[in-house]
């Protein structure tokens, strides 16, 4: 693990053919498309089959319980609980069934009406929980300085730029002073000066060439949310830091402060790790009832 500018990384990439090893799970947006973003996300994920509706996507870790365990609960923990937990395109409810534990009111947004019905189905038994529609811009459904955590993990990866933005707008608006938001989004844009817009789209996973993790500290510090860090990610077997986390203060009084960028150089190793904690512990004691993927 080591720690550089946000553009260090970008520029050690090579500027060739990308190679990448997509799996089976791998999703592939529609591409060209006229639509608008948000229009776009929701036609994608109306049409995608959820074969283990989500869990799928968990399988580099072994199981979505030792995602949690391991890459999303030590990153949140500081935050957690939480009085008001906010999440961002929770599909079926993946992570949610996580966060509804650690906190006394949890309010789900997503822009596919496919997945806020299969939401409210699933968590029907859990009182404190909402799930509501939303046009993929705004938190409409959330009132001023109300959330003490946003949060939004493997979904705005799919989204341009301008609409991370537009939500960054919101965060600052919903989150309470000193609250927290942990982004999960793109930092191909990154690499958009770097390589050729034919290997910008092979890159797997529907990344947009529009975001980047500069831009994103950037677009948050404009509002007022102060960046305390960002991990860039070599995602997929490339070579390139194609994701990235940030960790987002409502704090405008520092926002102008540099935020810490560590580049994850070390991710396979996390991901291994995961992957054996699953089989020795999570699986062997937990049976059928861990999440396999």
């Amino acid at each position: 693990m080591s720690t550089e500018p946000t553009t260090g990384p970008a520029g050690s990439a090579a500027a060739g053919a990308i190679e990448h090893k997509p799996s089976a799970a791998t999703y592939v947006r529609p591409m060209p498309s006229e639509l608008s973003d948000a229009a776009e996300n929701r036609q994608a994920w109306t049409d995608y089959s959820w074969p283990q509706g989500g869990h799928e996507w968990s399988e580099g870790w072994g199981s979505t319980d030792a995602l949690w365990c391991v890459t999303l609960h030590p990153r949140l923990f500081a935050a957690l609980p939480a009085r008001s937990i906010v999440e961002i395109a929770p599909g079926f409810g993946r992570i949610s069934r996580y966060l509804l534990g650690h906190c006394e009111r949890y309010t789900g947004v997503d822009v596919t009406p496919r997945c806020v019905e299969r939401c409210r189905a699933r968590f029907r038994d859990q009182p404190h929980a909402a799930f509501e529609l939303t046009d993929g811009l705004t938190l409409t459904k959330v009132a001023d300085a109300d959330a003490d955590l946003v949060i939004s993990y493997d979904s705005l990866v799919h989204v341009e730029q301008a609409t991370l933005s537009a939500y960054l707008r919101e965060i600052a608006r919903v989150l309470r002073p000193g609250g927290t938001a942990f982004l999960h989004h793109s930092n191909l844009g990154a690499y958009a000066d770097r390589l050729s817009a034919e290997d910008l789209n092979r890159v797997p996973g529907g990344r947009r060439a529009s975001a980047s993790a500069a831009r994103v500290a950037s677009d948050a510090a404009a509002v007022g949310l102060r960046v305390v860090l960002q991990e860039l990610i070599p995602w997929h077997d490339n070579g390139l830091l194609t994701d990235a986390f940030t960790l987002l203060r409502a704090d405008p009084d520092r926002a102008a402060l540099e935020p810490r960028v560590i580049v994850r150089d070390d991710w396979a190793r996390e991901l291994a790790h995961a992957r054996a904690l699953h089989i020795g512990y999570l699986a062997g004691l937990g049976g059928a009832g861990a999440r396999r993927g």
